[in-house]
């Protein structure tokens, strides 16, 4: 929702109303892990959001047996 938000954001001054705002957001989940290594999930993702393009949310998951590592979810 927060990403929503930002991308119907609409300036109120006049000279400004073809201004769009958007946002790529990488998160993580703590999961007991050590707050650098969420940091460091979450920057991931972020980047991940990056590269899939712009106004984008991605989630760090854990990898499985099948996965790469990467970040999934692109939202």
């Amino acid at each position: 929702r927060i990403r929503q938000r930002i991308e119907a954001f609409r300036p109120p001054d006049s000279e400004l109303t073809d201004l769009r705002v958007t946002a790529s957001i990488g998160m993580a989940v703590s999961q007991g892990a050590a707050m650098r290594e969420l940091i460091a999930r979450a920057d991931h993702a972020l980047y991940e959001a990056k590269r899939s393009g712009k106004n984008r949310l991605v989630e760090w998951k854990p990898p499985d047996q099948s996965d790469t590592g990467k970040p999934r979810n692109p939202r």
